[in-house]
């Protein structure tokens, strides 16, 4: 048999054992509870980081439609003020252009009022050296008829 030591060394034994299953156990809880509790914590920190990089996408979605509609806006205007210019620059073309052909015309028309003037002058200076000529021929004719007149009428004379 054994002595009461042995058994009680026994119990003793057996009591830490279970003692120590208990613990465990209990440990076990701990951990399972714990473990529950941070993944709880990890899915909501995840559930909030979506919920932020969501309101954050959300938000740089929003700045960006903002940027390009201000940049259509912008080159809008830019082509608004461009058309604007090229139209006034058109106008201002069209205007010295206009300008430049009734100088133009200006100019031809006392260009030929001066020819005119000039052929006239010569057309009169020919009439008057036609004239001239004209009445030298017709004073050398007369001249020749009565030098030839003369001359008959010393024939007739002479003959008869």
């Amino acid at each position: 048999m054994t002595t009461v030591e042995e058994r009680l060394s026994r119990l003793e034994g057996v009591y830490d054992h279970l003692a120590t299953r208990a613990d465990l156990e209990a440990l076990r809880g701990d951990i399972e509870k714990s473990d529950a509790a941070l993944r709880s914590d990890f899915e909501k920190s995840i559930e909030a980081l979506r919920n932020d990089m969501e309101k954050s996408d959300a938000a740089l979605r929003s700045d960006f439609e903002k940027s390009i509609e201000a940049l259509r806006s912008d080159m809008e205007r830019a082509d608004a003020a461009l058309r604007s210019d090229m139209e006034k620059a058109d106008a201002a073309l069209r205007s010295t252009f206009e300008k430049s052909i009734e100088a133009l015309r200006s100019d031809m028309e006392r260009h030929n009022a001066a020819l005119r003037g000039d052929f006239e002058k010569a057309i009169e200076a020919l009439r008057a050296d036609t004239a001239r000529a004209e009445a030298r021929m017709l004073k050398w004719t007369m001249g020749a008829i009565i030098a030839v007149t003369a001359l008959l009428g010393g024939i007739i004379a002479l003959t008869g």
